[in-house]
């Protein structure tokens, strides 16, 4: 039997074919069993011998004899007990021939799951026939015609249920086709039920009655929804629930209009069904209360508010279906295995609210037993692995005394679809996803990476003599001053191809289709002298500006509007405060919903007061250190008159220095209204798709290879054309000249004077 555990050991480490294998034990254990009866018809032989010898004996002595054969037969039996008891048990499942087919199909049969996809073996689809009908009509009328190459990739596999990893370069559109996804089973699913069934009804009074009378008797504590979407910040997670809204909010009209039932309540209890869990300005209580009210089945949010709805058990995931986390690689921020100690220590003392959210799911899984059932292999080593540590303390078959083997982590089964995406998820981030048990373990690979650079080394040496840089600078305000339909999607700019001509701009990667500019400055105020000069000379209509996550972002839009630039904070398109009251504003809406809405609107004029006076508090305290300063400037200014009046000569320096233009605040001739600078911090920036964006601004942030690609993807998507200008201290440009070298972008910096 040792031979036998050898080979296995040998032949698993080989990766062999498990067939073989399998092959092997079966003739090995036959072998065994052959050996075994062979010894049994000798015993029974040499008994009958002497059973017939003693045949002249007394019945007494052949008693004895039968009770000596009896023993001599229960040991050698209890000899063999290391095959018996440990062996024998464990290969009666394994005894079974495995079906003609491959490892996978077998290790299915103990999963009982369905065979997963290969995203090799299939064909990539140039259509939206995957999805509904109705569904294909609206992205139809978004104009958007054709999927992009990892949106033609991915939604097939995702529609089969296996877990997935998707990775490609920005502005590709993986966002928004999972999006469409998340819709297309909510309406298959839930909707379409339910409004086939609301045509049928004849007496809808009676309905609505005995529904009024189940919220009455009925009070729920908590709430199930069926799709969770997880993002890094709030303007992300809002911009994913317009995308559903607007999808869903067409998919209705087109169906109220086909049966000519115009019903906007209905429409709006369905799109009230989408909802945000995110800072948006309330408090706890306020936030459950919305959301128990509107019977939440998509649900929208950041990390550090589903956290403690999980832990309370304010939200369940007994009917979750789907569990969506995008930008993955930001949310978790997983350490390298060369992070300094006293990181990884404080990482462990701290861990992020994503970890302890996805600790607190797993945790939940597992109380109700979805745990993964051994596969083939398992059992396999599991076997070997008993008998070795059986065979080293009986010492050649003898059974000494066992210690207790130490039980294998059982991986977690979950019984709903998850799936990461990200441009950037590298190897630290899918091992932490995967050693701490936050995927299941047939869970995909899917990127696009590999055809995107392929296509972008391709299309540069083909066509580097024929595009220079002017040509580049024209092809970007053409897009930014035309309105091009391939890919809106309705605000969802990441949507899919559109129908028509392509040119050879699409093929090309992002950092191809850009033209970079750098400009080193030495203060604030030449900082926003850089922005005002690049508005001028290059005047573009929508740009994006990018700042440190520790700035003041309404400071700068107050700075830059004194000098006629139309600048807003990005949040100012979003309304936080207002999206999840959408269900509250129908006609025929309960008393405790209206009340709800009256609490909410008195609890945001409330916020907005506090507000108020906390800006006027700043605003008197900042007044009195500028009284107090101009104090201290009038003591200094005395004893420099004193010195300046000996020294002349430094008078006419000092004069000099303020006719510097390099003091001077620049400003436009006159309000653009038409042109817009969205403003936010460099978190909060991260997959925002805003149509026509032309121009993003990098303004003095400390820039890395992996945070530059998602701060430049906010241009240039769907193979468009963009233009970065980076403005920064000259003290970081060091890390600018790295970043770009390692991404291989020219590096020239520029001179505003």
């Amino acid at each position: 039997m040792l031979s036998l555990n050898k080979e296995i050991i040998k032949r698993c480490n080989n990766n062999l074919n498990i067939s073989i294998i399998f092959k092997n034990i079966d003739h090995s254990f036959n072998r065994f069993y052959r050996k075994q009866d062979q010894f049994r018809n000798l015993q029974s032989n040499n008994n009958n011998n002497n059973n017939n010898n003693n045949n002249n004996n007394n019945n007494n002595n052949n008693n004895n004899n039968n009770n000596n054969n009896n023993n001599n037969n229960n040991n050698n039996i209890n000899n063999n007990n290391y095959f018996n008891k440990n062996i024998k048990k464990n290969l009666k499942s394994l005894k079974q021939e495995p079906p003609a087919g491959n490892k996978l199909q077998y290790e299915n049969k103990f999963k009982e799951i369905p065979p997963l996809p290969s995203s090799s073996s299939q064909s990539p689809i140039k259509d939206f026939s995957y999805f509904h009908q109705d569904i294909q009509k609206v992205l139809k009328e978004f104009k958007i015609d054709n999927p992009t190459s990892i949106q033609s990739k991915s939604i097939p596999i995702i529609q089969s249920g296996v877990d997935a990893y998707i990775v490609d370069e920005t502005g590709t559109g993986k966002s928004y086709g999972i999006m469409c996804e998340i819709i297309n089973r909510y309406y298959n699913t839930l909707i379409l039920e339910n409004l086939q069934k609301n045509n049928t009804t004849i007496s809808s009074s009676s309905s609505s009655k005995s529904t009024e009378t189940k919220t009455k008797t009925s009070t729920p504590t908590s709430i199930k929804p069926k799709f969770i979407i997880i993002s890094p910040s709030r303007e992300l997670s809002w911009q994913f629930g317009y995308w559903c809204r607007n999808l869903l909010e067409r998919l209705l009209n087109n169906y109220s209009n086909n049966s000519n039932n115009n019903n906007n309540n209905n429409n709006n209890k369905y799109l009230g069904k989408i909802q945000l869990a995110v800072n948006n300005g309330l408090s706890e209580e306020l936030i459950m209360k919305q959301l128990l009210s509107s019977e939440v089945d998509i649900l929208i949010g950041t990390s550090n508010i589903l956290y403690p709805f999980v832990v309370n058990g304010f939200i369940d995931i007994h009917d979750l279906k789907l569990l969506y986390i995008d930008e993955a690689d930001h949310i978790f921020q997983a350490l390298r295995p060369d992070e300094i100690f006293k990181v990884k220590k404080n990482r462990k003392v701290h861990p992020l609210p994503s970890e302890l959210l996805f600790n607190e799911i797993k945790r939940r899984v597992r109380e109700e037993n979805h745990l993964q059932p051994e596969s083939f292999n398992d059992l396999i080593f599991n076997t070997v692995n008993r008998n070795k540590k059986l065979e080293e303390e009986g010492g050649g078959g003898v059974v000494g005394k066992q210690t207790p083997i130490k039980k294998k982590y059982i991986q977690t089964m979950r019984p709903f679809q998850t799936i990461f995406s990200s441009a950037t998820i590298g190897y630290t981030t899918k091992k932490q996803i995967k050693d701490r048990d936050w995927i299941n373990r047939n869970a995909l690979f899917i990127t696009g990476l590999n055809e995107s650079k392929e296509r972008a080394i391709s299309v540069k040496n083909d066509e580097k003599d024929d595009h220079n840089d002017n040509e580049i600078f024209d092809n970007a305000t053409n897009n930014s001053n035309n309105n091009n339909d391939s890919g809106s999607g309705g605000g969802g700019g990441g949507g899919g191809g559109g129908g028509g001509n392509q040119t050879i701009v699409d093929q090309l990667s992002i950092v191809n289709r850009l033209t970079h500019y750098f400009i080193s400055v030495d203060s604030e105020v030449q900082l926003l002298n850089g922005i005002v000069d690049v508005w001028d000379n290059l005047k573009p209509k929508i740009a994006i500006g990018v700042l440190p996550n520790d700035s003041n972002v309404t400071k700068i839009c107050e700075e830059l509007g004194k000098r006629n630039l139309n600048s807003k904070p990005l949040s100012s398109i979003m309304d936080f405060k207002n999206f999840n009251s959408l269900h509250l504003h129908d006609e025929n809406v309960s008393q405790d919903k209206k009340d709800l809405k009256l609490l909410i609107e008195k609890e945001i004029k409330e916020n907005e007061i506090e507000t108020n006076n906390m800006i006027k508090q700043r605003i008197k305290i900042r007044n009195q250190e500028k009284k107090e300063q101009q104090k201290l400037e009038q003591q200094t200014l005395e004893q420099q008159q004193i010195i300046e009046n000996k020294n002349e000569n430094e008078e006419n320096e000092e004069n000099e220095d303020l006719n510097n233009p390099a003091n001077k605040e620049w400003k436009l001739k006159s309000f653009d209204s038409s042109s817009v600078l969205y403003l936010a911090k460099e978190d909060a920036i991260r997959g925002i798709d805003i149509e026509n964006v032309s121009f993003v601004f990098i303004l003095n942030v400390d820039v890395k290879p992996t945070s530059y690609l998602h701060m430049i993807g906010r241009t240039a998507r769907m193979g468009k054309r963009g233009n970065v200008i980076c403005i920064y201290n000259s003290t970081i440009s060091s890390k600018y000249l790295k970043t770009m070298n390692q991404l291989n972008i020219p590096f020239e910096e520029e001179n505003l004077y």
